[in-house]
């Protein structure tokens, strides 16, 4: 909040301070997350933040994938940097818009650091999001296994529900609402010092929600070097 102030920061052409002030202050659902994977299972966390969220956008089980795929891809990173990582989750319902809103925001390694740290090859860090979302993983040796939990989420909310997601780590922010999208990339003053991942959800139940989890080696979603 106090960054967005003091450096004036816009989203969409607007003052980001005015709009997270002005979700804020509104009645939402925020939490730290569990400084653990095991402590999460321990808390049966996610099942009790569930209970929160209307099953009407996406479905029961694809609200629960993607909050548990967010989750995991924050400890995944914490396993280099578990020491003081910040991360938080929060949902908003906005009825007469018929749209729910989940973000997760973390302060860990990010995804171009943690590519630098497992020694992977990257042009920048909007092409370090794009192999993100792709069908490679920096947590199995192999395609499609855990580590990919951001590009069933992409499926799921782009191609199943026509939603909207947004993914901002270090210099980059890719922005993809239904089959449009935009990858951004900043400076060093304003790069962002962890990941966010933040999705809007239609009032709208996924109908193939197991064929968007199977894997695929097509990414609709190319960043253009």
């Amino acid at each position: 909040m106090c960054r967005c102030k003091n450096q004036n920061l816009k989203f969409n052409g607007k003052s980001a301070y005015e709009y997270l002030t002005n979700i804020l202050n509104k009645a939402t659902k925020f939490s730290k997350l569990p400084e653990s994977r095991n402590k999460s299972d321990e808390l049966d966390f996610i099942t009790n933040y569930m209970e929160n969220l209307d099953s009407q956008y996406g479905s029961y089980f694809a609200l629960r994938h993607i909050i548990s795929e967010l989750a995991n891809n924050v400890y995944d990173h914490a396993r280099f940097e578990s020491i003081g990582l910040q991360s938080y989750i929060y949902s908003k319902l906005y009825p007469d818009d018929e749209k729910l809103e989940i973000c997760i925001i973390d302060d860990g390694l990010s995804i171009p650091g943690l590519f630098e740290r497992c020694n992977v090859d990257f042009h920048d860090d909007c092409h370090a999001i794009e192999q993100a979302i792709g069908t490679f993983s920096t947590v199995s040796d192999t395609f499609f296994e855990r580590g990919n939990g951001l590009r069933t989420i992409v499926r799921l909310v782009g191609e199943g529900n026509g939603g909207e997601i947004l993914i901002v780590s270090r210099k980059a922010a890719l922005y993809i609402s239904g089959e449009n999208y935009a990858y951004y990339l900043f400076d060093e003053e304003h790069k962002f010092n962890g990941t966010l991942v933040a999705i809007r959800l239609n009032k709208y139940e996924i109908q193939n929600i197991y064929e968007l989890l199977e894997p695929q080696n097509l990414n609709n979603y190319k960043y253009m070097v």
